[in-house]
C-alpha cells in the first residue's frame, strides 16, 4: 500500500443512486440508523441505478451488503460507488448512542485491495471511539 486519502470534506453532490447506495460512510450510517424503510423507498424510486459496474444494484444485495456491515461494525465500499475508488468506514457516536458522523478511509483500487483496506479496520474503529470521547467531553 503506497498511500491512502481522505475523504474530501464538505458535501458531495447528490448522484443518482448514491443515496440508497452510497459510500462507505453512507453504508455505516444507514445500517447504524436501520433506515431499510428509507432504503427501498429510495430503491423503488431510482431503482438503484448502477453508478458503476459494482454498484449493489438489488435490493437483496443491498440488504445483505448492510447487515454485514451491521455484524462487522464498519462499512467498505469496493469501486461501487466510484470506479477504481475504495473506502472504509466507521460510525462516530454522540453520548447518546446518536450516530453523528464517521470516519472514513478512501484509497485507489490501483493502490489498495480491499483486503488490506480491510486490515485498517481495527485501527479505524480506535481512531472512531477516540474521536467519540472528545465529543462526549465537549
Amino acid at each position: 500500500m503506497s498511500a491512502i486519502h481522505g475523504e474530501p470534506s464538505g458535501p458531495r453532490p447528490p448522484r443518482a443512486g448514491g443515496a440508497a447506495t452510497g459510500g462507505a460512510l453512507e453504508k455505516t450510517l444507514r445500517i447504524i440508523e436501520a433506515l431499510t424503510e428509507e432504503t427501498d423507498l429510495i430503491a423503488r424510486i431510482t431503482g438503484l441505478p448502477a453508478l458503476t459496474p459494482r454498484t449493489l444494484t438489488g435490493r437483496r444485495r443491498l440488504h445483505a451488503d448492510l447487515a454485514a456491515v451491521r455484524e462487522r461494525g464498519h462499512a467498505v465500499d469496493d469501486q461501487e460507488h466510484e470506479a477504481s475508488v475504495r473506502c472504509l468506514g466507521v460510525p462516530l457516536f454522540d453520548r447518546d448512542g446518536t450516530p453523528v458522523g464517521g470516519v472514513g478511509l478512501t484509497t485507489t483500487a490501483s493502490l489498495t485491495t480491499r483486503r488490506e483496506l480491510e486490515r485498517l479496520a481495527p485501527a479505524l474503529t480506535q481512531a472512531a471511539r477516540g474521536v467519540e470521547r472528545l465529543l462526549r467531553l465537549g
